[in-house]
């Protein structure tokens, strides 16, 4: 059990800061918020925050890069526990919505970034997470020799209309129910089922 007089490290404090930017950004977008602001969030001084981060740009940076860091660290591990074929696909997409859905300011932001700076996000993406979307890249041009994918799909703008569909939806939920007149929808599971067949009708030729 931690004990809550003892002093915070400075990961659990690099960590906290992360959080509540996309929490703030989010919110209040990049310029909107201020370095103050965070800092006052997370319950520290500015130059306590300098510490971690030289600026509010970098900041920023390392919230985008927090993020696809652990997509970094969770794809080798979905592949390789999941089965082949459309069980694996499913697992795939649940756990993309899932990881959204924890923390809906994480696709909140993601929309905003993917708005104002689509190249650069893209970019990222392919740095970060190159030799992963290459497998799975890789992945559905083989189903397409096979007859199991449509023949159509481009498969490294599929990976990316996927990525926008799950974080598109999963920002609009509220937007949604009221459409819907529904009360107390969860994109962690309303949804999902709904993301997982519109990404699979959209791959697989049946």
């Amino acid at each position: 059990m931690k004990n809550p007089t003892a002093p915070r490290r400075p990961s659990d404090v690099r960590e906290r800061i992360l959080k509540e930017a996309v929490r703030l950004f989010a919110k209040n977008g990049f310029e909107g918020t201020s370095v103050q602001t965070v800092a006052d969030a997370v319950g520290i001084k500015v130059p306590s925050l300098f510490y971690h981060f030289a600026s509010k740009e970098q900041l920023l940076d390392a919230v985008i890069d927090d993020m696809l860091q652990h997509w970094s660290n969770e794809l080798p591990i979905l592949v390789s526990i999941s089965k082949p074929g459309r069980d694996r696909f499913d697992t795939l997409i649940e756990t993309l919505v899932g990881f959204f859905a924890e923390d809906r300011s994480r696709a909140i932001f993601s929309v905003r970034e993917l708005i104002s700076r689509p190249k650069f996000i893209a970019d990222r993406l392919r740095e970060r997470l190159g030799p992963w979307i290459q497998i799975i890249s890789d992945y559905i041009s083989m189903g397409k020799k096979s007859g199991i994918f449509r023949q159509e799909i481009d498969p490294e703008q599929y990976v990316f209309e996927v990525i926008m569909l799950v974080v598109g939806t999963v920002t609009l939920v509220d937007s949604a129910a009221t459409i819907f007149e529904k009360q107390n929808t969860d994109p962690g599971l309303g949804f999902t089922d709904t993301i997982v067949k519109v990404a699979r009708e959209r791959l697989f030729t049946k």
